[in-house]
């Protein structure tokens, strides 16, 4: 984008300074030159993660670094296909209790389980991850101890991302 702004500029010549300033201004502001709007076409099928992908090599591996929410403990969520959010904008990651499903091996997010508690037909286990409290509901029994370190993975198809600043969901 860079490169085509200054050839576009260079079409441009201010004879007025006071003109020259204030349109000078403006590019310098980004008005003209916006950060490109990031969006996944929500009609796409569901899939492979775009980590899984790159993994894969079907995807170019830095595709992965772009197109993902990382925690700090290196595990991804995987990204909801209505999501529309720009490169590093900051948001919330909003998924329902019983939108998380127990993952194998090293799927989903490493969570460490604080209490389960069995209420009829469903099991609530209260975990965190990376210090966030996250309640997850099953309708199968567990038996997970308090200390210990299960995965979890959302249904990316009913996971919603916010913006952090503003609360608003970032839909397509």
């Amino acid at each position: 984008i860079e490169s085509y702004a200054e050839f576009s500029r260079s079409f441009v010549r201010f004879c007025a300074a006071d003109i020259s300033r204030i349109v000078n201004a403006e590019y310098a502001k980004g008005r003209y030159w916006p950060e490109p709007l990031i969006q996944i076409n929500p009609s796409y099928k569901s899939g492979e993660t775009v980590l899984q992908l790159a993994e894969a090599g079907v995807l170019h591996p830095v595709t992965a670094k772009i197109f993902q929410i990382k925690k700090s403990s290196g595990d991804h969520l995987p990204i909801p296909a209505s999501a529309r959010a720009q490169e590093g904008q900051e948001v919330v990651y909003g998924t329902r209790p019983e939108h998380l499903e127990i993952a194998s091996g090293d799927q989903g997010i490493a969570a460490s389980v604080v209490v389960v508690e069995p209420t009829g037909p469903d099991t609530h286990v209260f975990t965190k991850i990376a210090n966030i409290e996250v309640t997850s509901v099953f309708r199968e029994r567990h038996t997970f101890r308090p200390g210990e370190t299960i995965r979890l993975r959302p249904d990316a198809s009913r996971a919603h991302l916010f913006d952090a600043s503003t609360g608003q969901r970032l839909a397509a």
